[in-house]
């Protein structure tokens, strides 16, 4: 009997561990977590001769959008200076704060997913540029279609089933690559 099981042995570990490694592999590609995505427009500059002296403006868009899954938290957007006056659409509870090199740093707690906010930057002269976007899931990254993406209900309904449906298909995986193995195990016994 001891002979049998260790003939399996091998078959058995490296099937475990090709098992183990496509959940990982998987649940990577798969995995409920935030992702910020950001995208600018370009500047609206305005040019008010009325004041004295004339005054070059320019307002600054950037949108930012938790495409994720999951909360994302400690959202926080950074620019090299402190701009003249800014404006979050919608109105968000958000925190300034300013960076250990003196970058102006706005966050917002949390950024539900399927969120997202517009954040108007007016500058008087040139522009300041974006050092960072960010949240404690990672880094943003550069949206290439820059439109707000909402979550349709049904998927938001659906999300705990899809859960529970891979959790099943991995079962399932395992048993249909095991079966053999124990079918086998099980006959060679009688």
């Amino acid at each position: 009997m001891a002979d049998a099981i260790l003939h399996y042995v091998p078959d058995i570990l490296a099937t475990a561990a090709g098992t183990v490694a496509a959940t990982l592999v998987l649940r990577r590609v798969f995995s409920e977590r935030a992702r910020l995505v950001y995208w600018r427009l370009e500047s609206i500059p305005f040019h008010i001769t009325e004041w004295t002296p004339p005054v070059d403006l320019f307002v600054y868009t950037t949108t930012v959008q938790n495409v994720g899954r999951k909360p994302a938290t400690r959202v926080q957007v950074s620019y090299e200076a402190k701009p003249a006056h800014f404006m979050l659409q919608p109105p968000l509870r958000h925190v300034e704060a300013e960076g250990r090199q003196g970058q102006f740093i706005i966050e917002i707690e949390t950024l539900a997913p399927g969120e997202g906010f517009t954040l108007y930057m007016l500058y008087f002269g040139r522009a300041v540029p974006i050092q960072f976007i960010r949240c404690d899931q990672g880094m943003a990254r550069a949206a290439s279609n820059p439109s707000l993406r909402r979550t349709p209900l049904w998927a938001v309904r659906l999300q705990p089933a899809w859960g529970i449906a891979w959790r099943l298909l991995l079962v399932l995986l395992c048993l249909l690559v095991f079966y053999p193995f124990l079918l086998d195990m099980l006959l060679s016994r009688h």
